[in-house]
């Protein structure tokens, strides 16, 4: 008996797959499913093709919509503002990867709000035509904490009053926000770093007065005032060591300051001549004050580099960042 040739083969899966498209439109929950439609059209073989709409097919037929969502015990003004926040929506189709991240997102909205040790929980039910879904979100809140104070130690006299400025509009007596901690302590972090301390060590940890009042220590380790003894330039090949040194905004002699490595960092990026930038500090070992600057670079392609330089130089104009 002759075979039917692979065209006739091919022909009925793309009628078979074409079907199924149809059928996968006619599906009410699928209002979010066109990339996937668009995808598999797109797929090489129509016998795949096949197979990747069945799957889809039978994935979103048992789809389920959001009919509701209960934060049971959570007075009406606070439930509108946690649903402002969810990305899991009534009359859309149930994502349960969104509902444990709104979870988090619940469980972070107490917390800046100083309730510390929340608990948030989800579950889901089925409502009585069992074609939706109602999503519950169970929360206990605990306590809520306010700020106090904060306190310093280890800090030197030229930096005690720098510190205390990114805490000054911490108001004391508001709950107890972790996250404005945080930023402030980053802020404490960069002045040192910004003042030739690149090794300063910050800890910090929470006392609780009068149970439910937080005092916020700071722990500094200054360690030492870090001097660029030295710049190393490695990888070097068909680029000039000057087009990279001219880049720098911080020279040998000159007090460890990380905006001005970043913003090095960013210049020697901005010749086009590199594919990798990336400066290192490696201390001396004869002298913990002072440390070498390594700048490591990987060029462009040789060819493309002798074009770039030819045609700056050409038009009169600089193939850096300085004149």
């Amino acid at each position: 008996m002759r075979r039917p040739s692979k065209g006739i083969t091919n022909s009925r899966s793309v009628w078979i797959g074409n079907t199924l498209f149809k059928r996968i439109l006619a599906v009410p929950t699928m209002n979010k499913s066109k990339k996937y439609i668009a995808f598999l059209r797109y797929l090489p073989g129509a016998p795949y093709t096949v197979l990747a709409a069945l799957l889809i097919l039978i994935r979103f037929s048992n789809a389920q919509e959001v009919t509701e969502i209960h934060f049971p015990g959570l007075p009406e003004e606070q439930v509108d503002l946690l649903t402002d926040i969810l990305d899991t929506e009534t009359g859309e189709e149930l994502d349960t990867r969104l509902v444990k991240l709104d979870r988090l997102r619940i469980s972070r909205y107490f917390q800046q709000r100083g309730y510390l040790n929340v608990q948030v929980r989800d579950s889901l039910r089925l409502d009585e035509s069992r074609e939706g879904v109602h999503v519950f979100f169970k929360i206990k809140t605990g306590k809520q904490y306010y700020y106090l104070r904060t306190e310093f130690s280890g800090v030197s006299p030229g930096f005690r009053k720098r510190v205390w400025e990114p805490f000054k509009n911490i108001v004391p007596g508001l709950p107890f926000n972790e996250n404005t901690i945080t930023t402030a302590l980053q802020k404490v972090e960069d002045i040192y770093y910004n003042s030739g301390k690149p090794f300063v060590k910050i800890d910090q940890k929470y006392i609780f007065e009068n149970d439910t009042l937080v005092v916020v220590k700071v722990i500094v380790e200054e360690n030492q005032t870090v001097v660029i003894g030295d710049i190393r330039y490695l990888g070097l090949k068909t680029v000039q060591e000057f087009i990279v040194r001219r880049e720098l905004e911080i020279k040998k002699g000159e007090m460890y300051r990380r905006k001005a490595i970043e913003q090095s960092q960013k210049n020697i990026y901005g010749t086009g001549l590199f594919k990798f930038v990336r400066l290192e500090l490696e201390p001396m070992k004869e002298d913990p004050s002072q440390a070498v600057l390594n700048i490591s670079v990987e060029e462009k392609n040789a060819k493309w580099i002798g074009v770039h330089l030819g045609l700056a130089l050409e038009e009169g104009r600089s193939y850096g960042n300085r004149v």
